[in-house]
């Protein structure tokens, strides 16, 4: 039970890259400010668009909502072992949500620390959440 409980962990910190960027970028979008750290992250044109386009800042804070829900979710997940079809949703998410960003700095939307740097992290912890359903079904194997 404790191995298992410590691996569930993952959950907690996958929770942290959206847990607390998206509550930072949800105010920065509401109050359509420029990040001070925004050079770090995407192009000065980006930026610019993002401030000068209603739409584009109604799809950054859905994007940004719903990565907040899913950190969320990755908490409930932490606590609420049970929860599988949360964990692969998550996984899907994860994937995507990597893909793109990955397209986005390939494209030149994003700079590398998100682009590159983001979209592991998204499939690291993809393949994290499938090895605990890998162990969980060869638990169940065993105890049955």
């Amino acid at each position: 039970e404790q191995r298992h409980r410590t691996g569930g962990m993952r959950y907690a910190f996958a929770f942290f890259p959206w847990g607390v960027l998206a509550p930072l970028n949800l105010a920065k979008l509401m109050l359509n400010k420029v990040s001070p750290t925004a050079h770090l992250w995407v192009p000065k044109e980006t930026e610019q668009c993002q401030a000068a386009c209603g739409i584009a800042r109604m799809w950054a804070t859905l994007f940004w909502s719903m990565q907040f829900v899913w950190a969320v979710a990755y908490l409930y997940v932490e606590v609420n072992r049970e929860q599988v079809g949360l964990i692969y949703f998550g996984v899907a998410t994860k994937l995507i949500v990597g893909a793109l960003l990955l397209k986005a700095y390939m494209t030149g939307v994003i700079l590398w620390p998100i682009g590159l740097g983001g979209a592991l992290l998204e499939w690291m912890f993809a393949a994290l959440f499938l090895m605990d359903l890998r162990s969980r079904k060869a638990a169940a194997k065993r105890h049955s």
